[in-house]
C-alpha cells in the first residue's frame, strides 16, 4: 500500500484573531482540498484573558496596563503566525474597542508595534461573519434559525433561512457588562420588543448558540455530538452554579477563572431568550468569530486563484 506523505500535500493555513470583551484569541486553521471538498483541522488555538471591557465599560476607556497587555499578546500572535507560515489573517476587535474612548488609539499603537491592523467591526459586522460560516445544521426546506452569539460586550441576533439573512441587530447585553451593572434596562426592552416582534412575524425560529459560554454549558451538560443543549440543561447548570462561589464553581466543574464569573449570566441571558421565544433547546456548533474570519479569508483566496 502506498503511503501518502503530508510533505506532499498543499497545506493552506489561514488564522483569525478575536480581540473581544473577555478574552483575545488566535485560531489557526488546516485547510487541504480533498477532491471537491476541503478538509479542515485546527493547527492552534490560543485565548488570552485580557478582560478589556472591565475597563471599558467601567472607565469608560481601556487603561495602559490592558493597552501594553494587547500589544504583547499581538506580537506573540505575529510570532505564531510566522512560524506556522499563515497565508492569511484578519484580526477584529468588537464590543469593549469599540466603546473604548481610546480604542482607535490603540489600535493605531498595535499596529505601528506589532504590523497586525485591527479592523473596528459593529456588532451586526460580527453577527453576519459569523453568521457566514455556512450550515450549522442539516435543515428543512424555509426552516428559519436564530443565530445568538454571546460575548462580554454584546449579544448578536441574526435570523436567516435558505442561507440569506432575515433580519439582525446587536444589543449591549453581554456577560462582562452584567458583572459591572452596565447593562441598561432600555437595552433589556429593547431586545425584548425586537424579539417579540421577530416571533410574531416569523414564528419560533431554531436558536444556534455560539460563544465560549454556551459551549462550557454544552460540555457541563455532557451533551452528546448529535443532540441539542435543552432548556432544562442550562436551568439545572444555572440553579447548579449560581450559589456557588467562583472557587467553587472553578473546583466543582473544571471551569477558567475568567469563565466561573461570566457562565452564571450567560445561563440567565440565555433562559431569558428561550423563555421570548419559546425555544426548547439550543443547537451549539463550537463557533466563533474567529472561525467565520477564517471562512472568508479561504473564500476570498479560492477567488483569486479561482482560474489560475
Amino acid at each position: 500500500m502506498k503511503k501518502e506523505r503530508i510533505e506532499s500535500m498543499e497545506v493552506l493555513r489561514f488564522a483569525g484573531i478575536d480581540i473581544g470583551t473577555n478574552a483575545v484569541r488566535l485560531l489557526i486553521m488546516n485547510i487541504m482540498q480533498d477532491g471537491e471538498e476541503f478538509v479542515k483541522s485546527k493547527a492552534t488555538f490560543i485565548r488570552i484573558p485580557l478582560r478589556l471591557g472591565f475597563d471599558a465599560f467601567k472607565k469608560g476607556k481601556i487603561g495602559k496596563k490592558k493597552a501594553k497587555e494587547l500589544i504583547k499578546s499581538m506580537k506573540a500572535f505575529k510570532q505564531i503566525m510566522t512560524v506556522y507560515k499563515v497565508r492569511a489573517f484578519r484580526a477584529c476587535a468588537t464590543s469593549a474597542m469599540r466603546e473604548a474612548s481610546n480604542g482607535e488609539q490603540i489600535i493605531k499603537k498595535v499596529f505601528e508595534q506589532t504590523g497586525i491592523k485591527i479592523n473596528l467591526i459593529s456588532g451586526i459586522e460580527e453577527a453576519r461573519i459569523i453568521y457566514g460560516i455556512g450550515s450549522h445544521t442539516k435543515s428543512e426546506k424555509d426552516q428559519k434559525f436564530l443565530s445568538a452569539d454571546l460575548g462580554g460586550g454584546s449579544l448578536e441576533l441574526t435570523l436567516f433561512s435558505n442561507k440569506k439573512i432575515i433580519a439582525s441587530d446587536s444589543f449591549k447585553i453581554g456577560t462582562v457588562r452584567y458583572l459591572n451593572n452596565s447593562v441598561d434596562e432600555t437595552e433589556r426592552q429593547k431586545f425584548k420588543l425586537w424579539l417579540s416582534e421577530l416571533i410574531a412575524k416569523h414564528g419560533v425560529p431554531a436558536i444556534i448558540g455560539s460563544g465560549g459560554n454556551i459551549n462550557k454549558m454544552s460540555k457541563i451538560a455532557q451533551v452528546k455530538p448529535d443532540e441539542n443543549l435543552k432548556r432544562e440543561h442550562i436551568l439545572e447548570i444555572f440553579n447548579l452554579l449560581e450559589p456557588l462561589s467562583i472557587k467553587e464553581r472553578i473546583k466543582a466543574y473544571q471551569i477558567n477563572p475568567d469563565r466561573a464569573d461570566v457562565i452564571v449570566p450567560a445561563a440567565q441571558v440565555f433562559i431569558e431568550l428561550m423563555n421570548i421565544t419559546g425555544a426548547e433547546e439550543v443547537i451549539v456548533p463550537k463557533i466563533g468569530l474567529a472561525d467565520g474570519i477564517i471562512n472568508q479569508l479561504h473564500e476570498k483566496y479560492l477567488a483569486k486563484h479561482k482560474n489560475k
